[in-house]
This record gives structure tokens, sequence and C-alpha cells, in this order.
């Protein structure tokens, strides 16, 4: 009975540090989110051109993105390995609401989407971030089940998590394409 009791504070503790971890990033994200807000992103899109690294460049708002994306992927993929790990219904939750936070963060980061929004239309970049993110979301978690069963291969886990990362950032850029031409247009 004491070894049970003593498993289960362990993991307990666990989950707390994991979720203590994963709220310091979420606060970052938002705060990130903040600082591209109220930015004119159509003025900033017109007179930039060219690749801002390997991404479209829209001013600051690219990289904010990109490292707000990065962010919430790495924190949605540790939630996701330590549900595996210690099977916790406040880290699938957590992983829910991650997902979901992730499909919306353009609302978060600025007023175009939402301006939008009030008019009632929907800009296509924000269906290919939302359809984009609702793909990645599902395959990820199916993938890390397969990495998983296949525990004999040498960080299978790791492989996996690097290639979603990749996929992340390109899917990324994909979506701030789109979103700079449809700022360019006067789509948004």
């Amino acid at each position: 009975m004491y070894l049970f009791i003593t498993l289960s504070l362990s993991n307990i503790v666990a989950v707390e540090s994991t979720l203590v971890f994963l709220s310091i990033i979420l606060l970052v994200v938002i705060e990130l989110s903040n600082k591209t807000e109220n930015i004119d992103l159509r003025k900033i899109s017109s007179q930039s051109s060219g690749l801002l690294l390997f991404l479209p460049n829209i001013g600051k708002f690219s990289i904010v993105h990109t490292l707000n994306s990065l962010l919430l992927f790495m924190t949605y993929y540790i939630s996701l390995v330590e549900y595996l790990n210690e099977n916790s219904t406040l880290l699938f939750i957590l992983s829910f609401a991650l997902a979901c936070l992730m499909a919306l963060l353009p609302l978060l980061e600025t007023d175009q989407y939402r301006n939008c929004l009030t008019k009632g239309s929907f800009p296509r970049s924000l269906i290919v971030h939302f359809w984009y993110t609702v793909i990645s979301t599902i395959l990820l978690p199916i993938s890390m089940l397969f990495a998983v069963s296949k525990g004999d291969i040498p960080y299978i886990d790791l492989i996996f998590a690097v290639i979603f990362a990749v996929l992340w950032i390109v899917g990324s850029g994909l979506y701030l394409y789109i979103f700079k031409i449809e700022l360019t247009y006067r789509q948004i």
C-alpha cells in the first residue's frame, strides 16, 4: 500500500512540474502575441519584400508567429509525451487546449483577422492555418504511438519530433506566404 501511495505521489509531482513549465511557455506566447497585435501589417507588408530568414517578410510578425508556433508545438509535444508516460487526464485536457490555441493563434496575434470576422469573412490564410494545425495535432499523437510501439529503434521519438517541428515551420511559412498575399492585395 505504501509503495502505491508513493508512486501516485511521484506521478502527481511530475504532472505538476510539467504543468508549471507549460504554463510559463503559454505566458510567453501570449506576451509575444500582444507585441504584434496592434501593428499595421498591411503597411509593413507593402513596404517589405523578399524573405526574412526563410519566411515571407511581414516585419517582426513573421518571426513572432513562427516562434509562437514553434513554442506551442514543443509545448504540445511535451504535454503528449507526459500524457503517454503519466496517463493524466489533466495533461490530456491541456493537450487539447493547446491544439485549440495553436489553431486560433492568428486571432491572438493580429487585429486584421478580428476585423474580417466582424464583417463575416474568413480569410484563406486563417482557414489554411486552422486546417494545417488540426491535421498536425491529430497526426502527431498517432506518430508518437507508432514511435512508442517501435521502441527498439534508438531515438525514434526524437526523430519524429524533429520531423514534425520542421513540418510545423514549413506550415508556418505557407501560412505567412498566403497571409502576405492577402495583405498585399487588400483581401483582409
